[in-house]
């Protein structure tokens, strides 16, 4: 990482007052090649990844995680035939609350 990089992510991080989504739109492309945040979301996230398990996998959660945003869950893969996930949530908990 240049200098120059170095500083502006540092600005971005010290000014920081919203949460981690400054750190999604900012830092984390930069830092692992990412184009933006939306190709970081894509590229981390599981549901391309739900049908290859060969297990039967829980999944717990709650709908108010801060973390992971509950409206991009992707039920339609969790719903579908042949899924290995069965998915249960409740609406209060906040990240890491069934852990």
């Amino acid at each position: 990482m240049s200098e120059e990089d170095f500083e502006e992510l540092s600005g971005h991080i010290h000014a920081n007052r919203t949460g981690l989504d400054v750190y999604d739109r900012h830092v984390y492309p930069k830092m692992f090649g990412y184009k933006d945040e939306f190709d970081y979301y894509k590229q981390i996230s599981v549901d391309r990844y739900i049908m290859n398990c060969k297990v039967p996998v829980f999944c717990m959660g709650s709908v108010d995680d801060q973390v992971c945003d509950y409206t991009v869950t992707p039920f339609d893969l969790i719903k579908s035939k042949g899924s290995p996930v069965f998915l249960a949530s409740t609406k209060l908990g906040g990240h890491g609350c069934h852990m």
